[in-house]
């Protein structure tokens, strides 16, 4: 069992990568509300025949999911510009465009969004702190 420390999600990803060792390992953020199956198959295909692949958010330069073969040597660097971070450290990394994890959920102008697009129900119980 791994125990989150509180130290950031690059160090806690870092560290359990250490634990399991030289294994296939897949990172997918959990404020995907369009995410399908598919668009996971295509990530976990890609890193498979690629080593690794980045699936990217709209913008093109976040990380919204990450796979890899092998997490050796791999620095994990999720935040802003994560993107290029991620693919600039092994050659040949697969970059994912995929609608289902380009749309996530970082701001409220997201949430209004993702409503808009029918991704999130309105009868959402929203309570502002």
């Amino acid at each position: 069992m791994l125990i989150d420390l509180h130290r950031g999600l690059n160090d806690e990803l870092s560290e359990a990568a250490l634990a399991l060792g030289e294994r296939q390992i897949a990172v997918i953020h959990a404020d995907l509300p369009k995410l399908q199956t598919e668009d996971v198959s295509s990530l976990l295909t890609a890193a498979g025949t690629f080593g690794g692949a980045v699936a990217l958010d709209r913008h093109g330069t976040g990380t919204n999911a990450l796979a890899l073969r092998s997490t050796v040597g791999f620095s994990f660097c999720f935040g802003p510009g994560s993107a290029v971070l991620h693919i600039g450290q092994r050659a040949g990394i697969a970059r994912i465009d995929r609608s289902g994890f380009a749309f996530d959920l970082d701001t409220l102008d997201d949430l209004h969004l993702a409503v808009q697009a029918g991704a999130v129900p309105m009868q959402c119980n929203w309570v502002a702190t």
